[in-house]
């Protein structure tokens, strides 16, 4: 399946923001807008992504729909107001950003870059500079990695930003991941309208993504994380290695799941998204390629470029967001209508419900193969999704017949009002554990590992690299080259890597270690 990646769709806020919400206007007046909005919001919001999540392989078409289990007249009314909201330029506009990616839109763009407003009445998103230390190499995680003790073992992941890197330290033999960025790709580059040192939401996302990590770092269903860095030109986190490589690797390999293994990824999912509300964060990127398996076959939620965190007031609905972010096959119909929306519309908002969203269409995939609003046409697939008329899919014969329970518990996550939805409120995520798709299970259990998982991947040894995307595998190990134009940009809460250390030791190799280390 053809997917626009995160970070393009995040990205495109941008431009999308300052086309639909200044329609008339010269580019000078789009611009002045701007930045008196982002003058009196103090921060920008718009959300990016680092992901290093390779596109789907087109998928085959799903089997006859039987069971319908909501409505599509009710919703005729929405996909029709979202289309036509400030005529239909807006809807429009939504879909072919997503059809042509963010850097032609950008192109087009000019000088103008949209911010989100923040709200006073709402729970306010934590600063970097109130939680972490910007003192050089202040970081508050446990097990700290050296990075001058590492060793370069292979690339496993790549993205619009950056890349991902096994690497291992040489006196331990202990493996980590390394998520590499370029200070570069983070700023505006030379020839904008804004400064070397703007106020970036690439920079303020990545300041948010190593707080997140500071917090969430403890949940057995999280990747742990083990320090950030930088230097002059990149910053560098530290995070625990998955070698079980990703859900989706293994989804595009095996095609559907059993009932029993989906409902023990679909726990340990709910666990993580659990602790996440609890501390204040919405992840709003849940999809197959941000979920790890490790060597025992149990999940980790990984990449938090597109979450956001807030200082809790005591009500989880207070924790709204304006943002357009998130991966078009798992957005919900509030993220869609609030891209579709004026910015001064303080009811075109979303909360923590998107994630649960995400998750119904996350097991529905693992249940059937395709996601339930999925078209190659992406206009028809935020239709669908606005409409919300969710359909099963006969189950072929060859295969056991899915649960009414598992049917019910994905059609209580994909309802279209967020207040309907299971997960919303204060009590949303235990209502989730609560679910009759769970009787018989012990949450306790579940965290301590008690359960044997159903599928255990496979490795040849410990470095082994087969279960990523040969793609990645198979680049060549090096140090990537980096424009200058961001040498003096220092982001909060990321330490300081010695002066004199140089990137380049990871990369070293004793002659008669070559062979074992690179497979």
């Amino acid at each position: 399946m053809e997917r626009v990646l995160a970070g393009w769709f995040a990205e495109g806020t941008s431009y999308l923001g300052t086309m639909w919400n200044n329609a008339g206007k010269g580019e000078s007046e789009k611009f002045e807008e701007v930045a008196s909005e982002a003058s009196a919001a103090g921060a920008a919001q718009a959300s990016s992504s680092s992901s290093s999540s390779s596109p789907r392989n087109p998928r085959a078409k799903s089997t006859d729909s039987a069971v319908s289990t909501a409505s599509a007249s009710s919703r005729a009314s929405n996909v029709s107001a979202a289309s036509n909201r400030s005529g239909s330029s807006r809807f429009n506009k939504v879909v072919n950003w997503l059809a042509f990616g963010s850097k032609k839109a950008l192109a087009k763009a000019g000088a103008g870059t949209a911010v989100s407003n923040a709200s006073n009445q709402v729970a306010t998103k934590k600063s970097a500079l109130d939680i972490l230390m910007a003192t050089k190499g202040g970081n508050g995680f446990r097990d700290p990695a050296d990075p001058a003790a590492l060793q370069a073992v292979s690339v496993i992941g790549r993205g619009g930003y950056g890349k991902v890197m096994l690497m291992r330290n040489k006196t331990t033999g202990r493996l980590i991941a390394v998520k590499e960025v370029a200070k570069s790709n983070l700023i505006d580059k030379p020839g904008s309208t804004r400064g070397v040192r703007p106020v970036s939401t690439k920079v303020e996302h990545a300041e948010m993504e190593n707080l997140v990590l500071h917090t969430v770092g403890e949940h057995p269903f999280v990747t742990s994380f083990h320090g950030s860095f930088q230097n002059k030109d990149k910053i560098f986190m530290f995070l625990e290695y998955a070698p079980g490589g990703e859900l989706f690797q293994h989804m595009q390999r095996q095609g559907v799941f059993s009932e029993s293994r989906t409902r023990m990824y679909v726990a340990e999912i709910t666990s993580a998204l659990a602790f996440l509300h609890e501390n204040g964060i919405v992840y709003r990127d849940l999809k197959p390629e941000n979920v790890l398996l490790d060597s025992k076959g149990h999940l980790r939620l990984t990449d938090f470029g597109l979450s956001i965190q807030f200082n809790k007031c005591g009500d989880d609905n207070l924790m709204r967001c304006y943002s357009i972010c998130g991966t078009p096959e798992y957005i919900s119909p509030e993220l869609i209508l609030c891209a579709t929306t004026k910015k001064n519309d303080r009811n075109a908002t979303y909360g923590k419900t998107v994630d649960w969203w995400a998750l119904g269409i996350l097991m529905y995939e693992m249940l059937y193969r395709v996601p339930p609003f999925y078209s190659r046409e992406r206009k028809a697939m935020l239709n669908k999704i606005l409409a919300c008329e969710l359909q099963f899919p006969k189950t072929p014969a060859k295969l056991k017949p899915v649960s009414q329970d598992a049917m019910d518990f994905i059609a209580a996550l994909l309802k279209y009002e967020e207040r309907d939805r299971l997960g919303y409120g204060n009590e949303g995520s235990a209502n989730v554990m609560a679910h009759a798709f769970f009787d018989g299970l012990d949450w306790d259990k579940l965290s301590s590992h008690e359960y044997e998982p159903e599928f255990v991947p496979a490795l040849a040894n410990t470095v082994d690299t087969s279960n990523f995307d040969g793609a990645f595998t198979n680049e060549l190990l090096r140090v990537d080259p980096c424009s200058s134009c961001a040498f003096n940009l220092e982001l909060t809460g990321f330490g300081f890597l010695p002066e004199d250390f140089a990137e380049e030791t990871w990369f070293e190799r004793p002659s008669t270690d070559a062979k074992s280390l690179r497979l």
